[in-house]
Parts: structure tokens; C-alpha cells; sequence
């Protein structure tokens, strides 16, 4: 998939992959704290839209091309 040039927005996870970032880095660069880009990879908090703003602009995208795909925590009745 040519990330530059498509319409069909990805996860966070994907646009990090696709630049060949770590979290580490995408969270210094951005400024969005580690602990809590952490935390959103294991479904624990969501991001804002400070976030994804901050995040878009360390990838060189629009928030917009960022799709919210979370992760949820899973839980057994």
C-alpha cells in the first residue's frame, strides 16, 4: 500500500510502521508523553485530539488521515 498517496486512512500503529518509527521516538518528536502512547496501545486511555494532532504532525499527516483504531481492553464475564 503506497501510504503517501492513499485516501483509506490507517491506525497510528500503521502510520509509525509505515514511517519505521518506534513509539519512543514518535513520542519525543511529538511531544505526547511515552507512558501514554503506551497506555493507548494497550487500550488503557484514548487519545485526545491535541494528540492526534501533535502525532499527526511528527508523521507529516493530517489528523484526519489518522483512522481511530484503538485498541479495547477485553474482558471475560
Amino acid at each position: 500500500m503506497d501510504t503517501e498517496t492513499s485516501t483509506a486512512p490507517m491506525g497510528l500503529k500503521q502510520w509509525k510502521e509505515a514511517r519505521g518509527f518506534v513509539w519512543s521516538w514518535l513520542a519525543m518528536r511529538s511531544g505526547v508523553s511515552y507512558p501514554r502512547l503506551l497506555n493507548w496501545t494497550k487500550g488503557r486511555s484514548p487519545l485526545n485530539a491535541d494528540d492526534y494532532a501533535r502525532i499527526a504532525a511528527a508523521l507529516g499527516i493530517t489528523p484526519d488521515q489518522i483512522a481511530d483504531t484503538a485498541p479495547t481492553a477485553t474482558t471475560e464475564a
